[in-house]
């Protein structure tokens, strides 16, 4: 990794949080889901910012994905690996770094695809991957797959001020900014100081010390061995009353289903009208039983939504 030298010239990626001329942000209820707010149990794979050749400057898009996958983890009990790729592009992330709405307007906006889809080969020598083929433009496939996971998922997130960050780790882990440099013997070292946050890191609990624990997107151990990729790696525990910036970022994602899909019958036709239209045929199925609606069910059990007929005619809006 290219590191450069003089504290002055650092950075990790984080242009900043909030714009002076920002007018708000997505919001969802700050309900308490994890009273302990710790999710020390629910980190998601350890995964580096950087390559052998170059550093994506990608700590937002890492900071925020890694927040959405201890969330999903946690509160839906799956395990998403999001490409952090795909969404360091979409939110326009440059070789200055980002800005933390951007990303999370990004996540909301476009939603989100799978590293499986969309990968970060940072070991890959032969051909080299570079910086350029990392930040590629997208293509529409792309987005295609992302626009399923909309249809899956609903994202938000608000922006929570330093004072309450303690009540706010019972609602979502913490996209916190930090000022992190290199010292004389290359090691990584986050100063307690409140100017020039340069770095986006995810704040997801305090130990028996009242220290913060973080989870970071730069491994604790060589830098240049690529394969660690256990979570234990990426914690790092910061002194007491450490100043992060005035400004947090939580997150939501739930799955949408079938309850809280709008489905209205409208009065002057026998067409059904569907809201956010989520093909999960299981709940579909439930809803046209109780409905007394005739369908198919496939030789693999799934639902023919081509035979969903209400007087001849069914619609998706």
């Amino acid at each position: 990794m290219n590191r450069l030298i003089g504290k002055e010239n650092i950075n990790f990626g984080l242009l900043g949080t909030i714009p002076k001329n920002y007018i708000g942000s997505s919001g969802f209820s700050l309900k308490s889901i994890n009273e302990s707010g710790n999710w020390m149990g629910f980190l998601p794979i350890g995964e580096q910012q950087f390559s052998i050749y170059f550093d994506t400057l990608g700590c937002v898009t890492f900071g925020c994905i890694n927040v959405l996958e201890i969330l999903a983890k946690y509160s839906l009990k799956i395990d998403l690996n999001i490409s952090d790729r795909f969404t360091a592009k979409d939110s326009g992330t440059t070789n200055q770094g980002n800005w933390v709405y951007k990303v999370a307007d990004s996540l909301i906006e476009k939603s989100f695809i799978l590293e499986e889809d969309y990968g970060y080969p940072r070991n890959q020598r032969t051909p080299v991957f570079t910086r350029e083929e990392y930040f590629k433009e997208l293509i529409p496939e792309l987005y295609e797959l992302a626009e399923q996971n909309k249809q899956k998922y609903n994202i938000n997130y608000r922006f929570v001020h330093k004072d309450i960050f303690k009540e706010m780790l019972k609602v979502s882990p913490i996209a916190v900014s930090v000022r992190a440099w290199f010292d004389d013997n290359g090691d990584k070292i986050y100063e307690n100081q409140t100017d020039k946050h340069n770095h986006l890191v995810v704040l997801v609990a305090y130990d028996d010390q009242d220290r913060p624990i973080i989870y970071d997107s730069y491994p604790d151990v060589d830098t240049n061995a690529l394969q660690y990729t256990e979570s234990k790696y990426y914690l790092k525990t910061l002194e007491k009353d450490y100043n992060f910036g005035d400004y947090g970022t939580v997150f939501n994602i739930k799955k949408i289903n079938m309850s809280n899909v709008k489905i209205l019958k409208n009065e002057d036709s026998s067409e059904i009208i569907i809201g956010l239209p989520v093909r999960e045929d299981f709940a579909m199925m439930s809803y046209l039983d109780n409905a007394g609606i005739d369908y198919v069910v496939k030789s693999d059990g799934s639902l023919d939504w081509d035979s969903i007929k209400i007087n001849g005619t069914f619609k998706i809006n």
